[in-house]
């Protein structure tokens, strides 16, 4: 009997702590806090937005400044007018419990109402917003449209790079080999239109972007770059077809490229707001595109380049308007950033001897020169001091500024050629010095 009732008492102390130990874990929940929610959340904007901030309790704190907020910040009581760029955190706490911290960064840009003229559609990453980074490298860039396609890698072997003031003071985004994005599902789009500030650092093909159906790639949309050509493939169920601009961005250049795909079946692609080429190419099936890539596509054509802004719109932007693309024109002054032509002192003409040439540029190029016909680029020698004409030469010039390069500059210049031969790979007699004493 003794025993019996030793055991009802440890199943009593049993079932007291599995009691105890439910109220606790109920107790837990019940003191769990849910985040608040901003409205607006983060994205661009181009004039002064009025900021909410709800949660389903507790009092809200918030900060500012970029700060995590705890309970000696400010009490959110009303909504916020907030007209430049500005990150918002805010937490709501109940009975001395806190929730997690929920962030907004509104960002704003003027320029972006140039964006008025047209219809967007879901894709627009520009890489001065919504941009997540640790030591240099990204792992997500959010979609400043409303769509939920954002662009994330979780892998760090993976994730691209962010280069700050890389171009006029923007920063930009590095892809190259392996270094990519996944980017999220995207609905429907019936006439796309991909705009892309970008500078490819290399003639190898890469995918700027690519848009599927699903792993099998059925029905994908490609933007790709084999400096200087681009090319747009579009496919209607597992079959390819592709319209290329064979010149339209250089390696080692900023460009604003355009690629748009226009009903019934016509394609073009623009360069700096300039026709590259136009041809046909049927649109794409209307379809759900939920396997899609940032710099990298399904047959790992990774885009070596750095990429500075993309968008998408459901229509061509160019119909109707005769003129490029303000909007991204304007923000990036590609226009403007061509520097001015080299200007050599010594003009085209015969010469009586050897001569020197020198080249002048403005302070802030860089200037590269040939001697022999071909076209300077920026491996090309570096103008440093007057050049030495010998023989009949051909010299060639070039500025650099910013990635930009100006116009050639050319000056040929022909000698006597009995009295100054020009060299001769194939002689192959040493070279003889005689030196004599004034005495």
């Amino acid at each position: 009997m003794e025993k019996l009732h030793l055991n009802r008492r440890r199943f009593y102390i049993i079932a007291l702590l599995l009691c105890l130990a439910f109220f606790v874990i109920g107790a837990q929940k019940a003191l769990a806090v849910s985040p608040p929610t901003i409205s607006p959340n983060t994205g661009l904007f181009s004039g002064s937005q009025t900021v909410t901030i709800s949660a389903p309790a507790g009092t809200i704190y918030i900060t500012t400044d970029g700060t995590v907020p705890t309970t000696s910040s400010q009490v959110y009581s009303s909504s916020l007018t907030v007209s430049n760029t500005t990150t918002i955190n805010a937490i709501a706490v109940q009975s001395g419990v806190s929730s997690s911290v929920t962030t907004a960064t509104l960002t704003f840009d003027p320029t972006t109402l140039l964006l008025g003229l047209y219809p967007l559609g879901g894709l627009w990453f520009r890489s001065d917003v919504g941009v997540t980074s640790n030591a240099g490298l990204v792992s997500s860039w959010l979609n400043m449209n409303t769509y939920a396609a954002n662009a994330s890698q979780t892998s760090t072997s993976n994730q691209p790079s962010i280069l700050l003031n890389s171009l006029n003071g923007h920063p930009g985004i590095q892809t190259g080999s392996n270094k990519y994005f996944n980017l999220g599902t995207y609905n429907d789009f019936q006439v796309p239109s991909f705009y892309f500030i970008t500078k490819p650092n290399s003639t190898t093909n890469g995918a700027l972007l690519d848009l599927a159906l699903n792993s099998t790639h059925a029905d994908d949309v490609n933007c790709s770059v084999a400096a200087p050509s681009s090319t747009l493939t579009i496919y209607q169920g597992s079959t390819p077809a592709s319209f290329t601009a064979s010149s339209t961005v250089s390696a080692g250049q900023y460009a604003e490229l355009q690629m748009i795909s226009s009903n019934p079946s016509t394609a073009s692609i623009y360069t700096n707001g300039l026709l590259s080429a136009s041809g046909t190419l049927a649109p794409p099936p209307i379809t759900f595109h939920s396997s899609n890539y940032i710099g990298n596509d399904f047959a790992s054509n990774f885009y070596d380049g750095i990429i500075y802004e993309i968008l998408m719109s459901n229509s061509s932007v160019y119909t109707g308007f005769a003129q490029p693309d303000p909007y991204l024109l304007s923000r990036y002054q590609l226009l403007t950033l061509n520097p001015q032509a080299p200007i050599i002192s010594v003009a085209t003409g015969t010469l009586s001897g050897p001569t020197q040439v020198a080249i002048s540029v403005p302070p802030d190029c860089v200037c590269n020169y040939t001697l022999d016909g071909t076209t300077p680029t920026s491996t090309s020698p570096s103008y440093q001091e007057p050049i030495n004409v010998f023989y009949s030469q051909t010299l060639n010039a070039i500025a650099f500024k910013n990635g930009f390069s100006s116009s050639v500059s050319s000056a040929t210049y022909t000698l006597d050629s009995t009295q100054w031969p020009a060299p001769n790979p194939s002689d192959t007699t040493p070279l003889q010095i005689n030196v004599q004493s004034p005495n």
